[in-house]
C-alpha cells in the first residue's frame, strides 16, 4: 500500500471541507522539483501546508519548505505527520508539526473542525466560523 499519497488525499479532502469559499487551495513545485504540498491563499495572505506520512521524532524541515520559504511570505506553516506536534520557528515563520485526529485517518475520523489547525482557528483570519 502506498500510505504517502493516501495520507495526502485525505488530508487534501478534509482540508477542502473546511476551508472558506473564498479560499484558493494549490501546491507548489520549483524549476528542481522541490514541492510543498498545499499552499492555501486567503484575502492575500498564504498558508503552507506538508504532508508526511511518518511517525517524525524531531521536527524536520525538508529541501522543499525551505526554498518555499525563502522564495515566499507565508503566515503560517504546517507539517501534517502521524506522531509530533509541536512549534519551531524557520526564516521567521512558525511552522507547526501537527498530527490528525485518531485512531486513525483510514479508518475514517477525520478533522472534525478547523480547531485541527492551529492557524484554521476562531482567531485566524483566514475563516469567520468556528463549530
Amino acid at each position: 500500500m502506498d500510505r504517502g499519497p493516501l495520507f495526502e488525499n485525505w488530508v487534501f479532502t478534509e482540508i477542502n471541507k473546511l476551508l472558506p469559499y473564498q479560499s484558493n487551495l494549490k501546491f507548489w513545485r520549483s524549476k528542481s522539483n522541490a514541492e510543498v504540498d498545499f499552499i492555501i491563499e486567503h484575502t492575500g495572505q498564504l498558508y503552507a501546508l506538508e504532508v508526511k506520512s511518518e511517525k517524525l521524532k524531531s521536527p524536520k524541515t525538508s529541501r522543499s519548505i525551505h526554498s518555499f520559504l525563502q522564495a515566499y511570505s507565508v503566515s503560517q506553516m504546517a507539517v501534517v505527520n502521524l506522531s509530533l506536534e509541536t512549534t519551531v520557528e524557520l526564516n521567521d515563520t512558525p511552522v507547526d508539526f501537527i498530527t490528525p485526529p485518531f485512531p486513525s485517518p483510514m479508518a475514517g475520523t477525520g478533522f472534525q473542525s478547523i480547531n485541527h489547525f492551529p492557524w484554521l482557528s476562531c482567531k485566524s483570519p483566514l475563516t469567520q466560523v468556528c463549530s
